[in-house]
């Protein structure tokens, strides 16, 4: 049998579904389709039917103009999500036909979330979504304009739509859940609730860890579960960076976490911010016993991209120790990637001119905050 070409092969689209929380599905959480994505309730024809040229594409050598996002970061010598896949499931490297249902699930079920995280948007977040919508001419007088975000029921509503993840999720043994904030919407446990053979399924949760039920700690405990806590920062900088969490719940919801047995992940957005966080994250991640954590390149905004930190914060950054500490991409991977830049004079100055319209629009003072997590 012929093996496929692994320089641009990917077996997401032959084994791998991504229901995204605005009712689109996709092949992988990275993929930019070139016409509008199919609904969920449409799931079956566009897993039938929908994915044949992408799927020739790969098996053909071709490289799809949709898997852009993944080549650009190969060629910036990042680690993309196809290699990842390529490394988390070796066993597709060579599939040639589709599976009847998708081995991997990646479900986001709408946009409800209790925090305001600075680099999130209404895409991902009810909470931004509100907030935007109650100081519109501020976020556009600063130059901030969102349009077309959800504002009606989300897709789990649509009776269709579910009934048919139901059918399809059952024979998935590898399923991660994504937000909005998983925690706060008991349709995931209701989901989780149709698998029969827990104990073979690999589950990972994305959140907040700002809240955490008993519930959640006991189905979680029947799977092979990982939790991807997304921790910025700790103390009072969580607490501004992830607006509207509280430190002392995410560090409670950790023990809760760490007594059941339950491994936990830290993942982390990689943005100028970190330059100022991570020492302490990898200092509570030791106290903690936690040896993985999982960075996630900032795309947007771009007052946030870590090209506008300057060359003492590179510097500090540098000497950060990460010995012992498992990661994708590796955390010397990302200590590379920030030493190859060059410092963005343009974006310094928009992210204090953006953490100025932060502070404005919802009384607080970033400044003060930092220089008390300094000293």
């Amino acid at each position: 049998m012929t093996e496929n070409n692994l320089d641009v092969f990917c077996p997401y689209p032959f084994m791998s579904a991504s229901l995204e929380s605005f009712d689109r599905s996709l092949p992988c959480c990275a993929y930019s389709p070139d016409v509008n994505p199919s609904p969920v309730h449409e799931f079956d024809q566009w897993w039938n039917h929908g994915l044949g040229k992408l799927r020739n594409d790969m098996l053909t050598g071709v490289k799809n103009s949709g898997c852009r996002r993944c080549w650009d970061e190969e060629a910036q010598g990042k680690t993309s999500q196809r290699k990842l896949a390529l490394d988390s499931y070796p066993e597709h490297r060579n599939i040639k036909q589709a599976l009847e249902s998708p081995a991997f699930f990646m479900i986001g079920i709408g946009t409800h979330c209790n925090l305001k995280c600075i680099f999130c948007n209404p895409w991902r977040s009810s909470s931004i979504a509100q907030e935007y919508e109650s100081k519109k001419d501020s976020f556009n007088k600063f130059g901030i304009v969102y349009q077309g975000y959800p504002q009606g029921a989300d897709w789990d509503q649509e009776s269709k739509a579910l009934d048919t993840i139901k059918k399809h999720i059952v024979h998935a043994r590898d399923i991660q859940f994504v937000g909005g904030e998983p925690l706060l919407k008991p349709v995931y446990l209701d989901l989780l609730d149709e698998i029969k053979n827990p104990e073979n399924v690999r589950l990972s949760v994305n959140t907040s860890l700002e809240r955490l039920s008993d519930r959640w700690i006991e189905t979680l405990s029947r799977f092979q579960s990982s939790v991807h806590a997304s921790i910025e920062a700790v103390g009072p900088l969580n607490d501004y960076i992830r607006h509207g969490s509280r430190w002392e719940n995410v560090e409670a919801n950790f023990e809760k976490l760490k007594q059941a047995g339950i491994n936990v992940k830290i993942s982390h957005v990689l943005s100028r911010t970190s330059f100022w966080t991570l020492p302490g994250i990898v200092k509570f991640m030791r106290r903690m016993r936690i040896n993985e954590i999982h960075f996630h390149y900032l795309t947007h905004p771009e007052s946030l991209r870590t090209a506008g930190a300057t060359d003492e914060e590179r510097k500090k950054f540098a000497e950060l120790r990460f010995s012992g500490m498992l990661g994708k991409p590796h955390p010397d991977e990302i200590k590379q990637q920030i030493q190859s830049e060059s410092y963005d004079a343009d974006i310094d100055a928009k992210f204090w001119q953006y953490i100025d319209f932060l502070d404005n629009t919802r009384g607080l003072d970033f400044r003060k905050l930092l220089d008390d997590y300094q000293t």
